[in-house]
């Protein structure tokens, strides 16, 4: 009978025959229901989890773009490395941070070099959890809503019951904010045209699909994509850290950039993101006390277009007894739709002192000088000042401002301080130009990390221990490019303001094999 009324329908072109087709959802590949109707074609929804693959920086997509799409995002080999930065702690201690994404799928083909310019066969999947809600919408070939319907993950559902015809195309749109009691409602929903979700700030899930339909059956496989990143922070001791009280306090840990929230389009895919979160995403963590070596914060989502600019801030931090402050890790690639993990482990590295330059600068005369390639960067420490100075290495200055210790110059404020607020001629600081240092315990100790970034550490006392030192009055310490196979320029320099001299050394530190 049917294949008679096929071939009826066919010979009268005036008469339309709606096809009643039913949809099937299945999970990791079990069919959950599967609605037939007599000899109709039956469309098969096929839910295989959700894809957590990394594919690398958008092209169409920048830290300053405003709007990216998951779907455009193109595979490339440079963006997917981990990343990896050493920051140091104190003088003798150093963060070493990794970024890496979570998936071992891009672990193992980045190691074989199988992502290069192109994308992987592969994908990595994770099933949507239990009684997760997620939505489906079909539009016709003119973007005309035929039919939408809620479900749950778990249970067994309805029919669909939307009329659809075969040999005809239709698209297939399915979200889901992973949770189990909400979906958010569609703006504009009658035409795909005009059909978004605006103000998300869940974890946002989205799939789209444009599937001719044929007699008999049709397969749509549903692979979820996360429009957001997670980043999984955690912070430890390594095992060369001498027992103590541990990680005993930690405040103010941010991720940026972050948005409040996003819209997208269900055409595209396109993502355009809100208002900017000044302060970032809360990082949180809980656990710390007495003892503790290892704390892992909860996955941290991180609403924002491709960047090369992320920063995990750190408020406040104590370990085994010493705190330190506005610890920062700067220039996180991070990709939306990523899941990440950033692992902090602190250390003590085991370094050679390269070869040791003397300096010693009076009446304002600068002194180039030139100190060997080091992999591990450069240490400038002073024992005599008198009462400011900068650096120029390798054509880039060290801070923006010559750095001025002392109060009462007018054309140079001072600029810097103790982390702490301790000023030098105030209470709990003798002034610089009556401090004396040694080679072992200098008054002035800048470190340039491996990377090129800047830190410095002062005495309060002639011979005492080093503080953290900040710089402040708008001056800000510049990104140094340190030679590590070849040799580097160093040029130190004083403005005249009465007394003006400056004694000390310089040189490079060089990663070595631990002996034990």
């Amino acid at each position: 009978m049917l294949l008679q009324l096929t071939k009826y329908l066919k010979s009268n072109v005036a008469t339309v025959l709606l096809l009643s087709v039913a949809f099937s959802l299945s999970s990791c590949g079990k069919t959950e229901e599967s609605i037939e109707g007599t000899g109709e074609p039956v469309v098969n929804i096929n839910l295989l989890g959700v894809d957590n693959s990394f594919e690398g920086l958008d092209d169409k997509a920048s830290n300053s773009s405003k709007s990216a799409s998951i779907g455009d995002i193109s595979t490339k080999l440079q963006q997917s490395l981990s990343q990896e930065q050493i920051i140091p702690f104190d003088d003798q201690l150093a963060f070493y941070a990794t970024l890496t994404p979570e998936n071992p799928l891009e672990k193992s083909a980045l190691s074989s070099g199988g992502l290069k310019g192109q994308k992987s066969a592969a994908t990595v999947r994770n099933p949507l959890g239990n009684n997760i809600k997620y939505k489906v919408l079909v539009y016709d070939s003119s973007g005309t809503l035929k039919g939408e319907k809620d479900y749950n993950n778990t249970a067994l559902s309805n029919a669909l019951g939307i009329v659809l015809d075969a040999g005809k195309t239709y698209t297939f749109i399915v979200y889901s904010i992973n949770s189990t009691s909400a979906l958010p409602t569609i703006i504009g929903k009658e035409t795909l045209a005009t059909a978004s979700l605006t103000g998300v700030s869940q974890d946002l899930m989205y799939f789209k699909k444009v599937l001719t339909l044929t007699y008999g059956q049709n397969n749509l496989d549903v692979i979820l994509k996360h429009q957001f990143s997670q980043i999984t922070t955690k912070i430890q001791l390594a095992s060369t850290i001498p027992s103590g009280n541990g990680i005993t306090a930690i405040s103010g840990t941010t991720i940026n950039p972050t948005s409040a929230n996003a819209s997208i389009k269900l055409s595209d895919g396109l993502v355009t993101y809100g208002s900017a979160v000044t302060l970032g995403a809360n990082v949180q963590f809980s656990g710390q006390g007495q003892g503790v070596r290892t704390l892992t914060s909860s996955p941290t989502q991180v609403i924002s277009a491709n960047t090369a600019n992320g920063t995990f801030r750190i408020g406040s931090i104590t370990v085994n007894g010493v705190s330190k402050t506005n610890f920062a890790i700067n220039n996180l690639r991070i990709a939306p739709g990523v899941k990440y993990n950033l692992n902090l482990t602190l250390q003590s590295p085991c370094t050679q002192d390269l070869a040791r330059t003397p300096f010693n600068l009076s009446g304002g005369t600068p002194q180039t000088f030139t100190a060997p390639a080091a992999d591990y960067g450069f240490v400038f420490d002073l024992t005599k000042l008198d009462n400011s100075f900068n650096l120029e290495i390798n054509n880039t200055l060290l801070a923006t401002k010559e750095l001025q210790f002392q109060s009462g110059v007018a054309t140079l404020p001072r600029n810097i301080q103790f982390a702490d607020g301790t000023l030098w001629g105030g209470t709990g600081a003798s002034e610089i130009y009556n401090l004396t240092g040694t080679q072992t315990a200098p008054i002035i100790r800048v470190v340039i990390n491996e990377t090129g970034d800047v830190t410095m550490f002062g005495s309060k006392t002639s011979g005492g221990p080093l503080f953290p030192l900040t710089l402040s009055n708008g001056n800000q310490f510049n990104r140094i490019t340190w030679n590590k196979t070849g040799d580097n320029t160093i040029i130190a320099t004083q403005s005249v303001q009465g007394a003006t001299l400056m004694q000390g050394s310089g040189y490079g530190k060089k990663i070595v094999n631990c002996t034990n």
